[in-house]
């Protein structure tokens, strides 16, 4: 047993879905999000993957605020989303619930390893699955000074962000699987132009005849096999 696990056990509960190392949800948009409707002792999801805050004996999220009127969030990356708390009661959201007396609820609206513009889309994606908001607090920020140290190579147009190398690196081998696929490579294949078809013995005979002889005649020697210098029937003057 490491050092980690004997002092921190309950980090655990995170390895499996919630670290870079684990399962990801590769999402539209937003890139990846946390797993939908998880459960354990240490971390909980709702149907949408939003982690849940604690409220006196309850537990409130984005898709799962019972009779709300009003919300207030907190959003920003994995600090807000709680990475390294023992359980759900101990996250920042959580103990906002506990020290701030005023009626609304604090709901978590952070984002694992998320960067400005992501956090931003978070909340263009799921608005809708809210009642009213009375305040959003940003705990944002310090995703975006760390990547901002990123290789230049990693600096796409809008900026880089977490599991670049692993979004590059499933892209390049699903390019390497549709080259390696007969289909694919049928639908790529270029269409050739058809080959012309080979004279008939007839047409390739007609050639044979010089055209000093068709002119001088008037009419090549088999009657029906063309006009303009393939030995027969002339046509116009």
């Amino acid at each position: 047993m490491s050092i980690r696990t004997e002092l921190a056990p309950y980090l655990r509960g995170y390895e499996e879905k919630f670290t870079s190392k684990g399962e990801i949800r590769w999402l539209p948009h937003l890139l990846y999000f946390h797993p939908q409707s998880h459960r354990s002792e240490v971390v909980n999801t709702d149907s949408v993957g939003f982690r849940y805050a604690t409220d006196g004996d309850r537990s409130y999220s984005v898709a799962d605020h019972g009779s709300a009127d009003s919300v207030r969030l907190l959003a920003g990356s994995s600090t807000v989303f709680g990475i390294g708390a023992s359980s759900d009661a101990w996250t920042l959201p959580s103990r906002l619930n506990v020290h701030d007396e005023r009626d609304q609820t604090w709901l978590n609206f952070g984002g694992r390893s998320f960067n400005s513009t992501q956090e931003l889309l978070l909340l263009t994606l799921y608005r809708h699955l809210l009642p009213k908001v009375d305040e959003i607090v940003l705990f944002s920020g310090f995703n975006n000074l760390s990547l901002a140290r990123m290789p230049q190579a990693r600096d796409e147009d809008h900026g880089t962000f977490f599991q670049y190398n692993m979004y590059k690196e499933m892209f390049a081998r699903q390019g390497e699987s549709k080259a390696s696929s007969p289909v694919w490579n049928l639908l790529r294949r270029k269409q050739k132009s058809a080959a012309p078809v080979p004279p008939s013995i007839r047409g390739c005979l007609t050639w044979q005849v010089s055209r000093a002889s068709c002119s001088s005649s008037g009419r090549g020697p088999w009657p029906g096999l063309g006009s303009a210098g393939r030995c027969g029937p002339r046509t116009g003057s």
